[in-house]
């Protein structure tokens, strides 16, 4: 569903809107993320869901025909250049934030990992009677893995 615009102007200022809208939320989304609240995501996704469809279809429509925004005065295309590099900044930030906590979560689990397997390796060496250890042979067991963050 594109946006409902009369003309090149009006278009070029619903998409300046649309742009710092979506931006706005990637930023309050980042500040969860930030905070730690990663659950809090869950209230922003409809409104992240389509804002982004909307978004991607514009750009979309547009680079498939640029008279779409033809004629635009100097200001406007200013004003979307500022938002498109703001949105851009914003993303990016994001991207970071979401980079860290997965890296983080990432090593979490792989220290887990090596801990239960370091317990279930077999001790080496003698043990009593000067025998060697046996080998126990309880396998490893599964560790499930949640690449959701």
């Amino acid at each position: 569903m594109p946006l409902a615009a009369s003309d090149p102007q009006d278009r070029a200022e619903q998409l300046i809107i649309l742009t710092n809208r979506i931006t706005d939320l990637i930023k309050r989304e980042t500040e969860l993320l930030e905070k730690r609240r990663p659950s809090a995501l869950a209230d922003t996704a409809d409104e992240r869901n389509k804002l982004s469809s909307l978004y991607s279809h514009e750009i979309a429509l547009i680079r498939a025909d640029n008279s779409l925004l033809a004629g635009i005065g100097p200001a406007l295309k200013q004003g979307l250049t500022t938002a498109t590099e703001q949105f851009q900044d914003a993303l990016a930030a994001h991207e970071k934030v979401v980079t860290r906590m997965r890296t983080v979560s990432e090593k979490i689990i792989r220290a887990v990992a090596d801990d239960v397997a370091a317990k279930k390796a077999p001790k080496a060496g003698y043990g009593d009677n000067a025998m060697l250890n046996a080998p126990t042979s309880h396998g490893s067991g599964p560790i499930a893995l949640n690449q959701v963050i």
